[in-house]
């Protein structure tokens, strides 16, 4: 996580503070994880039930192929959802692929109560959740920060 006294971001107002930068928790990408880890042995289980041949090692290496450039979109989706807040408001940024991005921001004065929800296993074990905002003055009532 980057320093927050260090964070600039676009947009940023002249005289406006970072306060604290924020990332989702890294166990809220364990099922993308684990899709991309069985689509890697895939190749390998049936390599050990069909012996190697050609068409498997080329199979492979394309199998390989697309998985790293996979676990880099999950990285790269990872480090680039971030929750920005500030002296004045607090923004989210969400990108659900590369292409496709949302900002959400809502002022500091608007925010009216805040909780904390923590639904299933996973979140209730390793103490991670949504935190929600409920705002005044803005098109959403409710702000979720995901994880």
């Amino acid at each position: 996580m980057p320093s927050s006294s260090n964070y600039s971001f676009h947009g940023q107002q002249a005289d406006e503070t970072v306060k604290a930068v924020f990332k989702r928790h890294p166990w809220s990408y364990l099922k993308s994880a684990l899709k991309l880890l069985i689509f890697l042995l895939v190749p390998w289980i049936i390599f050990l039930f069909s012996g190697f041949s050609r068409p498997f090692s080329i199979a492979a290496f394309v199998v390989g192929g697309i998985g790293l450039i996979w676990a880099v979109l999950i990285i790269y989706l990872w480090n680039a959802n971030v929750v920005i807040l500030t002296d004045r408001r607090v923004m989210i940024i969400d990108l659900k692929n590369p292409i496709s991005r949302q900002v959400t921001e809502v002022q500091l004065k608007n925010i009216q109560d805040s909780y904390f929800e923590s639904r299933g296993l996973l979140k209730t074990v390793f103490c991670y959740g949504d935190i929600i905002l409920k705002t005044a003055g803005s098109r959403e009532s409710n702000i979720v920060l995901k994880n």
